[in-house]
Parts: C-alpha cells; structure tokens; sequence
C-alpha cells in the first residue's frame, strides 16, 4: 500500500471515529437530564442512566420510563408515587420514614447517586413530619425542597453548592413567593426553580413572576427538562 492510500484510510477512520464520539456525547447529553413533571414532581435521568424518581404523584407527569430510584418527601397524596408508575424489579424506595430516623436525617449511595435528607418546616410541614432532598450526581446537585416552609437555620444548605434548588411557592400549603425568594437567597444555588403550584384558576395559582431570587430564575412548565449539560430547556 502506497503513502497516499494510507493517509486516505487514516483520514478515513479519524472522522469516523468522530463522528461516533460526537454519537456518544450527545447520547451521554440527552441522559443527563432533569424533568419537571408537575407540582413537585421531578424526573432525574444520570449520564449512566439511571431515572430517579422524586415525589412522583403529579397527575400532570409522565413516569412511563421505569425508575432505579423513587423519593418520598412526605405522606401527602400529591407527593406519594401514583399507581402507573413504572418501576425495574431493582427499584429502590425511600421515604421520609427511612431518610428521617430517630431525629437523624440519612444520607444514601444508590448506584451513582447520592441522596442527602435535610430539614423542612413550617405550618402545614413540621419540621421533622417531612424531609427535602439533596440528590447529587455527576457533578450536579439538585435540591428538591419538598414543602419546605421557613425554618430557623439554613446553614446546611447556603454552606453547600446547589446548582439546581426547587422551591414551593403556593402560598396556600407551603410558602409564599416572597418567603421563597428570601430562602433562595440565603441558600444561594445556581439556578433556582418555582414549583408547587395547581392548575387550577380558583387557586390564583402561576405566582412566579413574584418569585424573584438573586441568582438565575427558570420557569419549568410540566413536561419540560432541562439539559443539565447545556442548560438549555426543551
């Protein structure tokens, strides 16, 4: 074989080696997601694959894709898992029960994911009757507040890096927009997302203009997700 027909197959094989990293990336991009599934249900989906379910009851949500991992923050009906969702026969469950034992809040390693309870209140929420989550992985960290409502000390939060914090702004059940504007900006995350709200008109609910923290605000509608990669919403 001659020098030119070898520079040609080199050639040859190093594009078509990348166009099959280039393959990979973008399925490792489209894996690595997040998903707002109605009032305070979230989808997470690691770059390994791996779907983490948290407080799936939305009737809004779609959990057709089968979970590794479900989230409970607490025993409300909107937050318990709904009968069709879809579980592998290696799911595993946590509750508040289990995350909160003995007045001590659990830290969990499922798989490539890291589950840390944390403390929750208010006047619906004791502190102690419910727990939020810190779900970290691949890098990111997720906070998905469950009802959280003020409590005295936020120190386990703003001393840690939250890329994405969720917070309820109902102002029925949970906080008002403003209340959770001022935890947002004591817990400092990255990008911070409204939820907990109810399609329902008489509710006067779609409160997030009046949500308004520091650092970046994302207004997520049911279905949508966020690529945890590019940031970019779909």
């Amino acid at each position: 074989m001659n020098n030119k027909k070898l520079r040609l197959l080199t050639v040859l094989f190093l594009m078509s080696l990348s166009v099959f990293i280039t393959g990979c990336g973008k399925n490792n991009r489209k894996k690595f997601t997040l998903s707002f599934e109605g009032v305070a249900s979230l989808k997470i989906k690691t770059k390994a694959g791996t779907v983490v379910y948290v407080d799936p009851g939305s009737l809004y949500g779609d959990f057709s894709e089968k979970a590794d991992l479900v989230l409970v923050t607490h025993s409300h009906e909107e937050h318990l898992p709904r009968k069709d969702l879809q579980r592998k026969k290696t799911c595993i469950e946590i509750t508040n029960k289990e995350a909160l034992e003995n007045g001590e809040y659990k830290t969990f390693k499922i798989k490539d994911v890291t589950i840390e309870a944390v403390p929750i209140g208010g006047k619906y929420h004791p502190t102690g009757v419910g727990v939020g989550y810190l779900i970290s992985f691949d890098g990111i960290t997720v906070l998905q507040s469950g009802d959280m409502s003020y409590i005295t000390d936020f120190s386990h939060l703003s001393s840690r890096t939250i890329d994405y914090a969720f917070y309820p702004i109902d102002g029925l059940y949970t906080m008002t927009p403003k209340k959770a504007t001022e935890i947002a900006d004591i817990v400092g995350a990255k990008v911070n997302i409204p939820f907990h709200q109810y399609n329902d008109p008489s509710l006067n609910q779609h409160k997030e203009d009046s949500f308004t923290p520091s650092n970046t605000k994302i207004v997520l509608e049911p279905g949508q997700t966020i690529n945890l990669k590019t940031g970019k919403v779909f």
